[in-house]
């Protein structure tokens, strides 16, 4: 006959039992959801950016890259593509951002795209311009002059003279083989001919209208330069309070919280009363394993 099972035996017996329901809990929910039952709530600690791109129209006319000349090139003149990046500090966000825009507008340039972000004293705008590469220097000093603090600058060329002249080179030769295409395909007698001609002809042409989109994409970059320009707010007029207090803000994510918490309350003891039958078979099971003991 088994004997009864002493206080010390039935206590682990029932830590034996909440360790295995723990653990056969822990597996299925994973095994469902991917997740433990209770996990934080969706989105918490993630930050939401706003942006807004700008397309403002320059005030005067720029050519494009199909009605543009080819850059001027020769022994004692490279052609560069020009770039750079501020970042500043300044007094009021707003007013400087329309300043940088004007800037570009002045001479002829265009807002390629604007991010603003964050809030109050966090609040960040960061603007990209191209302008001519004549006035690159010169909006680029007007831009730091515009910053209470310059925290750091970039500059950046590439001289791209030697493939701009041998892309033109490549252009030119395959313009010509063109041409000579077009005087066989006038004087083909056979069908054979014709279309064998033609072939050749459209894979030259495919080619030309490769090397033209190559050399517009290099004018362009050397016509215009970018600049990149990034801004905070100065230290300076940051108010002494901060933030404003907003204490139905406050309440508000306190109720959520509370919500959240209870939800998951509510949640355990569901998991716990759907599963109490294999918590209870296993406190049976270990309790006839020690009492046999």
């Amino acid at each position: 006959m088994p004997s009864k099972p002493s206080p010390n035996q039935k206590r682990l017996s029932l830590v034996l039992t909440l360790i295995v329901g723990a653990l056969v809990l822990y597996l299925l929910s994973y095994a469902y959801y991917g997740v433990a039952p209770l996990t934080s709530s969706p989105g918490a600690g993630e930050i939401t950016y706003e942006y807004s791109y700008d397309t403002a129209v320059p005030s005067r006319e720029i050519e494009t890259p199909g009605s543009r000349s080819a850059p001027e090139k020769g022994a004692d003149h490279q052609l560069m593509i020009k770039s750079a990046g501020v970042e500043i500090t300044v007094r009021d966000l707003d007013e400087s951002k329309s300043k940088v825009r004007e800037y570009a507008k002045e001479v002829g340039g265009i807002v390629e795209n604007l991010r603003d972000v964050g809030k109050d004293k966090d609040r960040a705008v960061i603007l990209s311009i191209r302008v001519p590469s004549s006035s690159f220097d010169s909006t680029v000093k007007k831009i730091k002059d515009l910053g209470v603090d310059v925290l750091s600058t970039s500059e950046d060329s590439s001289d791209i003279t030697r493939t701009y002249i041998d892309l033109e080179a490549r252009l030119k030769s395959q313009k010509a083989l063109e041409e000579q295409l077009l005087s066989i395909l006038t004087k083909a007698t056979t069908v054979e001919d014709t279309l064998a001609v033609q072939e050749h002809l459209s894979r030259v042409r495919t080619e030309i209208e490769s090397l033209q989109s190559q050399i517009d994409y290099y004018a362009s970059q050397v016509s215009m330069s970018t600049i990149t320009v990034s801004m905070s707010t100065s230290s300076e007029t940051v108010g002494v309070l901060g933030d404003a207090w907003r204490p139905v803000g406050v309440f508000r994510e306190a109720l959520a919280s509370l919500v959240f918490v209870l939800k998951g309350l509510g949640s355990l003891v569901i998991w716990v009363g759907v599963f109490s039958p294999v918590l209870l078979l296993g406190y049976w099971l270990t309790n006839r394993v020690l009492r046999r003991k």
